[in-house]
């Protein structure tokens, strides 16, 4: 199954950068029940660059929703 979806990125708009995200998820289903998902996007240069900024200079700003989620 695949399934893309336009999205607001906070930090393309924190860039003022006009532009909306499609983000594609490809999820496999075997016997009722999800298997895999993997993830895929469209986001510019600038908004990587953008990230990895933060992530340099404010890590106390980037939070991992999934860490420790299935510990």
């Amino acid at each position: 199954m695949l399934l893309p979806v336009t999205v607001k990125d906070d930090l393309m708009n924190a860039l003022q950068i006009n532009f909306n995200v499609t983000d594609t998820f490809h999820i496999t289903i075997r016997d009722g029940q999800i298997r895999s998902v993997e993830t895929s996007s469209n986001d510019p240069h600038t908004y990587y660059a953008a990230k990895e900024g933060v992530i340099k200079n404010r890590p106390e700003y980037v939070k991992k929703a999934w860490e420790g989620i299935w510990e």
